[in-house]
């Protein structure tokens, strides 16, 4: 099961480091094929001689062709440098990922004996936001609290009742000894009734040793004191009673026993299911919170991706999300450190705060509404036109985007129109223009 998980998440890594490196290639071949057509271009423009732009009406001259053509070709070589390494790389990527493909398809194959506890647990993950995996956590904990406390509380009990178990060990094992003792007496009984008899054959009395009226046939015969035979007599009525009063007590206390033993095999039992249920829980949380440090890994890289195509001017390198307290910190370009997001300017903001979400939508698969209020507050005119051709194409893509905006910026793009002006006596009013 470890090694599958690990197998899944080196999967992701590799499709997510893939999609980057496929991207990039599909970049520069892009570039490349740019650049070949503007050579093409110039070189046309060089053999015809023309003196003058046909696209922006510049006069140009050969040497200026010339030394565009020069430097174009330049940069097509160190991209084509660039796509080489991009491109083996990307190779590289693609036989690693086949390969990771097939370990996961025979580890997914050994793991089937897994699959049922693996759907529920999509099952209980379904349709779960980040809040409520993180109330189910809290719950989850909750009740492992609980069950923490009720095997707290049965271990104490446990202990009261070996604590029971070895006094009634010990009793049973005094109970034995007496037993031992009392078949010792009844031995020595039978020896002593044998002896009698012997006696009374040795003295020719014609008696029986086992008559309950031995002692006065005899006082009758010998010239015994009756007050020392009714003394033994006593003394052998009294160990009787307490023979059976010990065999009774033995009896009570093998049943005690009996009972602690049939207690402790359930309270085991029920500690091992807590033990099993505590486990179970355990490893759902951790891979609750492998999954959703995943998500914010997956949310960062395309944050930034999102950031560069809403602005040419790329000034950080990477975005990391704080995974505690969601706190979004930038890596400015030139700089070893991350620094808070909210120390940045008022426009760049707004476009990490955008960023952020559509990477949050993307990556949670959410097409159904985006609320954007004055997504163009701060933002500078240079980078006004390409923010709103990504929220135009982005629409494109979900089922309903809202957008607010006190200077109409957008509006020539929007399906649905609504004004709302302040009428006379101060009330809003809502009007649909189109």
């Amino acid at each position: 099961k470890d090694l599958l998980g690990k197998l899944q998440s080196e999967v992701v890594d590799t499709e997510e480091e893939y999609a980057d490196v496929l991207e990039a290639r599909s970049s520069l071949a892009g570039k490349i094929s740019s650049l070949r057509d503007e050579v093409k271009n110039h070189k046309r423009l060089l053999e015809e001689g023309v003196a003058e732009c046909p696209t922006c009406g510049q006069k140009i001259s050969p040497e200026l062709l010339r030394e565009i053509s020069f430097e174009k070709e330049a940069q097509i070589r160190r991209l084509e440098t660039e796509y080489s390494k991009v491109d083996a790389k990307h190779k590289a990527l693609d036989s690693k990922l086949k390969k990771l493909r097939g370990e996961l398809e025979k580890a997914a194959t050994r793991a089937s004996t897994l699959a049922q506890v693996h759907d529920k647990v999509k099952m209980l993950l379904r349709g779960e936001t980040l809040n409520g995996l993180r109330e189910r956590c809290r719950l989850l904990k909750r009740e492992v609290d609980e069950l923490t406390s009720k095997i707290t509380e049965e271990k104490a009990r446990l202990a009261r009742l070996e604590a029971n178990r070895d006094s009634l060990k010990k009793a049973f094992v005094d109970a034995t000894s007496i037993q031992k003792s009392i078949e010792k007496l009844e031995e020595n009984l039978r020896k002593t009734v044998k002896e009698v008899s012997t006696s009374l054959k040795t003295l020719c009395l014609p008696f029986d040793a086992e008559d309950p009226d031995l002692k006065s046939r005899v006082a009758e015969r010998i010239p015994l004191s009756r007050e020392e035979i009714e003394t033994k007599e006593t003394e052998l009525q009294e160990r009787k009673q307490r023979l059976k009063d010990l065999k009774s007590e033995l009896k009570n206390n093998l049943k005690e026993k009996r009972k602690i033993e049939e207690k402790l095999s359930i309270l085991e039992e029920r500690l091992r299911k807590a033990e099993v249920t505590r486990g179970f829980i355990e490893k759902l949380r951790e891979g609750i919170e492998k999954r959703r440090r995943r998500l914010l890994r997956n949310i960062q890289r395309q944050a930034l991706s999102v950031y560069n195509t809403l602005t040419d001017q790329h000034v950080y390198k990477a975005f990391q999300i704080d995974p505690e307290t969601y706190e979004v910190y930038v890596q400015p370009v030139g700089l070893a450190g991350f620094i808070p997001a909210s120390r940045v300017g008022g426009g760049h903001q707004t476009l990490i705060a955008l960023s952020i979400r559509m990477a949050i939508l993307n990556v949670l698969g959410y097409r159904s509404l985006l609320i954007l209020d004055e997504p163009t507050y701060g933002v500078d005119s240079q980078n006004l036109p390409q923010l709103m051709n990504y929220i135009t194409e982005m629409a494109k893509n979900l089922r309903q985007v809202l957008l607010v905006t006190h200077y109409g910026i957008g509006m020539e793009e929007a399906t649905n129109i609504i004004k709302v002006d302040i009428a006379s006596d101060g009330s809003s009013q809502a009007k649909t223009l189109v």
